[in-house]
């Protein structure tokens, strides 16, 4: 279960621990000002993306990596089940980013941290990618992609994070959305 412990929360009392990534990205976007909008109508759009990646992306993508990848006994009926509905939910996040720079608008957000782990192991997924060129390029580049080409974070790549031997201590998917994940929060929340 992810958790983090901030040491200086802003109400300068004792430590907080707060656990769930969604709870974690809301937590440290209201603490430092970033990446969630103060008005009203911003901000939700930006929480009703996340809490659409924290109940379906992560949940049926997670299911469509254990039965087809993890899974000791491959029973076809999850696995297709599974990969159908991860598809659909790339279908609805390539319609949403069709004219947007980013999930809730132009700006990028924990809405976009949120999903954009989940769609890096596209392969794993079993998913064909040649039917969208712009979302082709989020997964290739990071959220923006589709709209100038440009990387996040200049000169940290977010695609290559680093892998274990599936005999190692971490499994590589596993390690694939930490590596991501991490690099994600070092790059946008520390100054």
């Amino acid at each position: 279960m992810p958790a983090i412990i901030d040491p200086e929360p802003s109400d300068g009392s004792e430590p907080v621990s707060v656990f769930e990534s969604g709870a974690i990205l809301v937590y440290l976007a209201e603490k430092t000002g970033k990446l969630l909008p103060r008005d009203l109508r911003g901000r939700k759009t930006v929480l009703e993306w996340l809490f659409w990646q924290v109940g379906g992306l992560g949940p049926m993508a997670g299911q469509n990596h254990h039965f087809g990848v993890y899974a000791p006994e491959k029973l076809p009926y999850a696995i297709e089940r599974y990969v159908n509905e991860t598809n659909r939910l790339y279908g609805v996040l390539d319609r949403r980013l069709d004219g947007r720079g980013f999930i809730a608008g132009e700006d990028y957000t924990i809405a976009d941290i949120a999903s954009y782990p989940w769609i890096v192991p596209w392969q794993r997924q079993r998913q064909d990618l040649d039917e969208s060129p712009e979302f082709a390029a989020l997964v290739r580049h990071g959220p923006g992609a589709a709209r100038d080409g440009a990387r996040l974070c200049e000169g940290r790549t977010l695609l290559e994070p680093p892998r274990r031997d599936r005999g190692g201590e971490e499994d590589p998917l596993r390690a694939d959305l930490r590596g991501n994940a991490s690099r994600l929060s070092a790059c946008l929340f520390d100054p």
